[in-house]
């Protein structure tokens, strides 16, 4: 009885601590022109939270204590035009907000009933959860390049709950995920009705929601920052003159390489991306200093955390001889093959191709989705070069092993920035209709 009331208490702690600092006050004074549903909130103050976070995660301190501070703030921040804050939740949907609850709650209890933890999360993420959770601050722990603020949100949460249970910590997972899922909803035009959104968010989680996942890997919280990078380009895309969207895009851009490592790759792909389509010269340039200050950044942080700034990997360039020609193939056919093995394995691939193969019959094809069409260009590229690189280093069997083991989750993350075009696609050629 007492995990369960400890599940529902963990909800609305998530819930008020990612009300902070942007509430529905603040949004109806300074973002009204953006009609920010209370999901898009929650995902914004995601955003603006873990690079809190990750700038906090840096210092050895209490984390009851910055807890505690946490919370005063969030409630604070709440209170202050209580009336106005609260009825802008009690006028968002209300279907879908038992809805939002009660998936959540379901997860939560999944997760609280099979407590395995799997590989790579009892491997190298859980000690980075436990450094903190101990009090040790950042301290390397796992594999020590593996960067640390997924296993610091699991110490955190972990530290700061009734049973302190590890798994409470990874509770956090999931409603990050779900929340920027359900962040899709503001997506469809208002005139569709409540069944239709409800059928469109359980089939779209139904299609993502991976529970061995959810059994310390970072991946679902990938996906999501991914996901809530990509909508809020296309914010940026229909708001031009408007700089709060592109200031959440890179913020959230720039948290992904401290989840996993191929994060570094997206990051400076979507960097890459918002730069090179940016038409205003000044705005290329503005673009063009921020991706420069936050790598500059970065290499600082991941050398005060690893002790390295770089990657300390080197390639065999012996290995590319012409000799190597039918390896070279061996290497090309064993990605394709574990590609299609990723789309097979999550359908939401299946799903994001049938809308592109659609929009293009129907002649919707139009420029703005150039933006998804290079990332996702630009990210097989980066598949393919980094398991050719790898097979050169460690060689084709042991490079077999881990496309089996990581291939499909990397295909996972990156599905999660080409949903929100996916949707985009779907409404321009008329796919979802006014239902």
């Amino acid at each position: 009885m007492t995990e369960i009331f400890q599940t529902l208490i963990q909800f609305l702690v998530f819930s008020l601590l990612f009300s902070f600092p942007i509430t529905p006050q603040i949004n109806n004074i300074y973002l009204k022109n953006y009609h920010f549903k209370f999901y898009d909130l929650i995902c914004i103050n995601i955003v603006i939270n873990l690079n809190l976070y990750l700038l906090l995660s840096a210092f050895k301190f209490d984390l009851n204590i910055l807890f505690m501070i946490n919370i005063l703030l969030a409630v604070s921040f709440f209170i202050f035009h209580f009336k106005k804050n609260l009825y802008f939740i009690i006028k968002s949907n209300t279907q879908l907000l038992i809805l939002f609850f009660l998936i959540n709650i379901c997860f939560y209890f999944i997760v609280t009933n099979e407590l395995k933890i799997n590989w790579d999360g009892l491997v190298q993420w859980l000690p980075k959860a436990k450094q903190y959770h101990q009090g040790l601050g950042s301290i390397n722990a796992g594999h020590f390049s593996y960067p640390h603020l997924g296993g610091f949100l699991w110490g955190y949460f972990w530290t700061n709950s009734f049973i302190e249970k590890e798994y409470i910590g990874r509770l956090i997972f999931i409603f990050i995920f779900v929340s920027s899922i359900f962040s899709l909803s503001s997506l469809l035009e208002k005139n569709i009705n409540n069944i239709f959104k409800i059928l469109f968010l359980t089939t779209i989680i139904s299609l993502t929601y991976d529970k061995f996942l959810f059994g310390g890997y970072q991946d679902p919280l990938l996906f999501a920052l991914l996901l809530i990078s990509s909508k809020f380009l296309y914010l940026k895309t229909k708001n031009e003159k408007k700089l709060f969207p592109i200031i959440i895009f890179f913020l959230c851009a720039f948290i992904c390489p401290w989840i996993k490592q191929e994060g570094f790759i997206y990051f400076v792909i979507m960097s890459f991306i918002v730069i090179l389509f940016e038409k205003q010269k000044k705005k290329k340039i503005y673009f063009m200093i921020t991706f420069f200050a936050l790598t500059i950044i970065y290499f600082f942080l991941k050398n005060y955390f690893n002790g390295v700034s770089g990657f300390n990997q080197s390639i065999n360039l012996n290995s590319l001889s012409t000799e190597n020609f039918y390896l070279m193939f061996k290497i090309f056919k064993d990605i394709t093959f574990n590609i299609f093995v990723a789309i097979y394995k999550y359908p939401i691939w299946i799903v994001i191709f049938i809308i592109i193969l659609l929009s293009i019959l129907n002649k919707k094809n139009i420029s703005e989705f150039k933006y998804f069409y290079l990332f996702l260009i630009l990210n097989i590229l980066f598949v393919y070069s980094v398991v050719f690189y790898s097979c050169f280093n460690i060689g084709l069997s042991e490079c077999r092993l881990i496309m089996r083991v990581s291939m499909d989750r990397i295909i996972y993350q990156i599905s999660g920035f080409c949903l929100v075009w996916a949707i985009i696609m779907a409404k321009k050629a008329k796919l979802i209709n006014n239902f």
